[in-house]
């Protein structure tokens, strides 16, 4: 019985042995699971978090991207916005299945479900304000703080959400930790009830429990350094996404096109530039062809329109291994996908390996088209600023600051005798022969203190109608000149040049000339009459005073006769003068029209004129006693006696002098007289002819011989033109004159001969 009890006790011992033990595999493995069930949930809950961050960053891009766009309005922006967009629909909805049993987390994914579509709508609005009202619109949206309190609540929800998974982790680590407790004790007590019936398998057994408990803790030492590594491998993989963004950016943001092909001339990326440039919105896809298709489809030709040989193709010589630079780039015409016309400029260069084979090649095309079209319309201006300096009749030069002559048109070359542009010598040596006409102002050098280019190129000053001498080096003479000068000043005010203007006023000078040997002249013809007056005044007071009634009556008359005569002509000068002052002043002649008959009046002239040259004979020839016309009578007297008078005057020999008065029929019906008159006196030049009519003109021939005004035949035209008739001059020199003046009569010639009987 002992025995039986002993075995019995024994059964039972090993029976509880067995028992503990299969009680304590049962405890281990239940405990066991539970470890490997606690990792399993600590990994889902790194992983939910992970996702937590990844939409947190997201959501952050999204916002951040919008605000570059609405600072820059740069289009580059746009996408990497909607790329986070997307990001975060994605990664709403694998959160919205991991978290698909945690009613808490599912309330917080439903509450992120409503924020981000505020969200959206708030950063699409501010994005609509900026391309549509510009950055001070979108920017109040943003100081409003709507965007910013909606990201406030989707980071607290964010935060709430991790905050209750750090909770559940830190639960399952402590779950864990209970577990391996409770299973050390299970052992440990395991081990006390087994000892003295079986030590070795209680030594085993602790031996297996302490290697759990060993294993439990590397695990957990295990998953703090798994834990560390992700977040050193979230934060490197956060560095390089920034880093990556940061180079797309500018990739997208670089004002030139690039291009990065691969081996084969695929293109790989292209930038917005080289979108913009290729025109794909109007042809989508086309940057994805094949090297043969693009160059067919943009029809790339060379500068001079003729098609590239496939082998020349710029993409082709760098992956030959060719590097062009912006200097030495390659030209060519393109036809964009939108039809536009464009000349590019291409430089690339291969790109290597670390074994260094070429696997690509980048190329930077620059659109050449407004620079040339703005360098064609600068040289098309050039030119025609040339051209208009070429043509203008004022002298132009235009000096810098040296002081050296950059630029003088046709005309300051003609007034100078030769071209100065160039010309760097400030002064000139007045006794050098080749002075090149750096003598010029008032003989002096150009910039001459206190002359007019170095007032403007030195102190500034805007100088006008200074009047000085110019040496032209071609005649050896000097020219008197106007000149206006100012100086040129660069885009900050200080000066680097100066212009100068000017025209020979040589014609000024002698008109002004020939207006002081006028008045000299018209001074003298007026004393003249004057003395004549005084002196047969004086000449019939002492004859008065000597000679009885009867004798003095003749004598005074006779006296008086030339009186008055004298006084008559002096009369006509002062008028030709007054009307001349008229004309100079550009004012019409107030004519005092009356019925005269031109017969009658060339009688009159004839006999008036006989007397006053014994040397000239005057002959009228009209078979007209009566031509009757409307005209101012003093004044067409004036003018044709001013006529005679040049007729008796250029012929100083004598002779005879015609007037001839004819009518004939006018096409339009209304008949004109004509009065010839006609000398053989010394004629006037066929050069100078053309001016004859010109207000203090006298030919060569006379001027230095014969003292007059040159302002008679001007006055006349006028008087005649006013009249509205008309007068030419025919003559040959050394041989006569013939003026012929024609005058609208004021009836027919049945009228006019009727006038002749009733006379």
């Amino acid at each position: 019985m002992r025995w039986w009890f002993g075995r019995k006790a024994w059964l039972f011992a090993i029976a509880g042995v067995v028992l503990l033990l299969v009680t304590n595999g049962a405890v281990f493995y239940a405990n066991t699971r539970t470890i490997v069930d606690g990792n399993a949930e600590v990994i889902y809950t790194q992983t939910v978090m992970s996702t937590l961050d990844h939409l947190l960053i997201a959501a952050t891009d999204a916002d951040d991207w919008q605000r570059g766009y609405v600072l820059t309005g740069q289009d580059s922006y746009l996408h990497p916005y909607t790329t986070a967009r997307q990001q975060i629909g994605n990664l709403l909805g694998s959160l919205k299945d991991m978290v698909r049993d945690d009613a808490v987390q599912e309330r917080h994914v439903s509450e992120l479900t409503g924020l981000f579509p505020k969200l959206y709508r708030s950063l699409d609005m501010t994005i609509e304000l900026r391309q549509t009202k510009g950055v001070n619109a979108a920017v109040s949206i943003i100081l409003t703080g709507q965007p910013s309190s909606i990201m406030a609540q989707i980071r607290n929800v964010l935060a709430a959400m991790d905050q209750k998974e750090t909770s559940d982790l830190n639960d399952n680590l402590a779950a864990v930790d209970r577990v391996v407790n409770t299973t050390k004790l299970t052992l440990v007590l395991a081990t006390a009830a087994d000892i003295v019936l079986l030590s070795g398998l209680v030594f085993l057994l602790q031996r297996n429990v302490f290697q759990a408990a060993r294993l439990a803790e590397e695990r957990k030492r295990l998953l703090y350094r798994e834990q560390a590594a992700r977040a050193e491998v979230e934060h490197e993989r956060q560095l390089a996404q920034l880093e990556r963004s940061r180079l797309e950016a500018l990739f997208e943001a670089m004002t030139e096109a690039v291009i990065v092909y691969d081996r084969d001339g695929n293109i790989l990326q292209e930038n917005a530039a080289m979108r913009t440039l290729a025109g794909v919105d109007a042809s989508p896809g086309l940057l994805n062809r094949s090297p043969h298709e693009r160059y067919a489809q943009w029809d790339i030709r060379d500068e001079k329109g003729q098609p590239f040989p496939p082998e020349q193709w710029p993409v082709h010589q760098f992956l030959s291994g060719r590097v062009v630079t912006a200097r030495d780039a390659i030209d060519l015409l393109a036809q964009a996908a939108d039809g536009r016309e464009v000349v590019l400029a291409v430089s690339g260069a291969p790109l290597y390996n670390d074994a260094g084979e070429i696997i690509g090649a980048i190329s930077v095309l620059r659109d050449e088209t407004e620079r040339r079209r703005l360098a064609r319309a600068v040289q098309s201006e050039r030119d025609r600023l040339r051209q208009i300096l070429a043509v203008l009749p004022e002298a132009v030069m235009i000096v810098d600051t040296t002081p050296m002559i950059l630029i003088n048109n046709q005309t300051a070359s003609v007034i100078l005798g030769m071209d100065l542009v160039g010309d760097s010598r400030s002064i000139a040596d007045p006794g050098e022969p080749d002075s090149r006409g750096k003598e010029q102002l008032a003989m002096t050098p150009f910039f001459a203190p206190g002359q007019p280019l170095e007032r403007s190129v030195v102190h500034g000053e805007v100088v006008y109608g200074a009047q000085l001498d110019v040496r032209n080096v071609a005649e050896g003479r000097d020219i008197p000149i106007l000149a206006n000068t100012a100086p040129i000043r660069d885009e900050h005010g200080a000066i680097i040049g100066g212009v100068v203007v000017f025209q020979d006023i040589s014609a000024i000078k002698d008109l002004e000339q020939q207006k002081d040997d006028f008045l000299a002249t018209a001074a003298h013809d007026l004393k003249n009459p004057l003395t004549v007056i005084s002196g047969q005044a004086q000449i019939l007071l002492r004859r008065a005073a000597r000679l009885e009634r009867a004798e003095q009556e003749g004598r005074i008359s006779d006296g008086l006769a030339t009186i008055n005569r004298t006084a008559r002509n002096m009369t006509q000068q002062i008028g030709e003068l007054l009307d001349t002052t008229q004309l100079q002043m550009g004012k019409e002649l107030k004519l005092d029209l009356q019925l005269t008959n031109l017969a009658e009046l060339l009688g009159d002239l004839v006999r008036e004129y006989a007397q006053a040259s014994q040397q000239h004979m005057l002959k009228l020839q009209t078979d007209r006693q009566a031509l009757v016309a409307m005209s101012d009578r003093p004044r067409l007297y004036r003018a044709l006696a001013n006529v005679l008078t040049n007729a008796i005057k250029y012929s100083p020999q004598g002779g005879e002098i015609t007037l001839a008065l004819t009518a004939s029929a006018a096409p339009a019906g209304q008949n004109r007289a004509t009065i010839r008159i006609i000398d053989h006196g010394l004629g006037i030049p066929a050069s100078e002819l053309p001016h004859i009519f010109d207000r203090y003109f006298r030919a060569d021939n006379v001027r230095h011989q014969i003292s007059g005004t040159g302002i008679g035949l001007a006055g006349v035209k006028q008087v005649i033109e006013q009249l509205g008739g008309s007068i030419t001059v025919d003559s040959v020199e050394g041989v006569g004159t013939t003026v012929t003046i024609q005058l609208p009569l004021i009836a027919h010639e049945g009228q006019n001969e009727a006038s002749d009987r009733r006379s």
